[in-house]
């Protein structure tokens, strides 16, 4: 009896050993190395393979870095997650649909309904130096017979996809993501180098269409963490003649104020006053 306890604890204690070790047992699985924003483009860099446990693999887990180089991703990939099949697409129409959720969670934060609106740009007018989820302010350069005129159109507004274009001798196409106007003698800077998808009211959609069509539109993008929306005056092509008055910092003017008093101030109830 004694040698069948031994011989069976022996095997509960191997079944079990198997057990844990087929649970932390190391799969190779693809996993992302550096950002990469929603629709765009993933480069060889940004995933390698890497063993992880077989607990922890999600069961559509990517195996092989070929089935994703060059394709599109639905949403955004940060360092260190393991890639999933449900993540990436094969052309940006596939993966408008990962924008969506980031669209509707936007329009629930400002109380209003917003659009994907998308927008071809070059380098010149902010294509390379903006990324999705940035928050940006669309400045526009209107001229017309009876106005020329430069400012900030629609303040802080969220990147939500950017679109490199693939074709750069092509002109565009008239519809879907890559679609839109692509007059080269108002885009200064070249031909479209791409599209970025910008989350914005049907209102403020249409005076961005309307000043596209009757000048320049320029992205700049805003300091993080910057949500202020203050009102910026119109700069006319009269008003780049005027000397630029500096504005003074309010915080520095207050604390210049507080600390200039007069050597000769009398203390309130007098000299005696104790």
């Amino acid at each position: 009896w004694f040698l069948l306890a031994l011989v069976f604890s022996g095997g509960a204690g191997l079944l079990g050993y198997n057990i844990v070790q087929s649970a932390v047992a190391g799969i190779p699985v693809v996993v992302v190395k550096k950002d990469v924003g929603p629709l765009e483009v993933i480069p060889a860099d940004a995933v390698a393979v890497e063993t992880r446990p077989k607990a922890a693999v999600p069961e559509d887990a990517v195996k092989s870095v070929e089935e994703v180089v060059g394709k599109y991703t639905r949403t955004g990939l940060v360092p260190d997650m393991i890639l999933q099949r449900s993540m990436i697409a094969g052309n940006p129409a596939e993966g408008v649909a990962g924008i969506d959720a980031k669209l509707q969670e936007l329009s629930k934060q400002a109380g209003k309904p917003l659009r994907a609106f998308a927008l071809e740009l070059n380098s010149a007018q902010g294509y390379r130096i903006v990324h999705p989820n940035q928050r940006v302010d669309i400045v526009a350069h209107v001229q017309s017979s009876s106005i020329d005129q430069a400012g900030v159109l629609v303040p802080n507004v969220t990147v939500l996809a950017k679109v490199d274009k693939q074709d750069q001798s092509s002109g565009g196409s008239s519809g879907g993501i890559m679609g839109g106007s692509s007059d080269k003698n108002k885009n200064n800077g070249g031909a479209p180098e791409g599209v970025v998808v910008l989350a914005l009211t049907p209102e403020d959609a249409a005076r961005v269409l309307m000043a596209k069509d009757l000048g320049t539109i320029s992205l700049v993008p805003r300091a993080v963490g910057d949500d202020k929306v203050d009102a910026v005056p119109l700069v006319s092509s009269t008003d780049l003649l005027r000397p630029v008055v500096p504005q003074e910092n309010p915080a520095s003017a207050k604390e210049q104020a507080g600390d200039e008093t007069p050597q000769n101030a009398v203390p309130k109830g007098g000299a005696n006053t104790r």
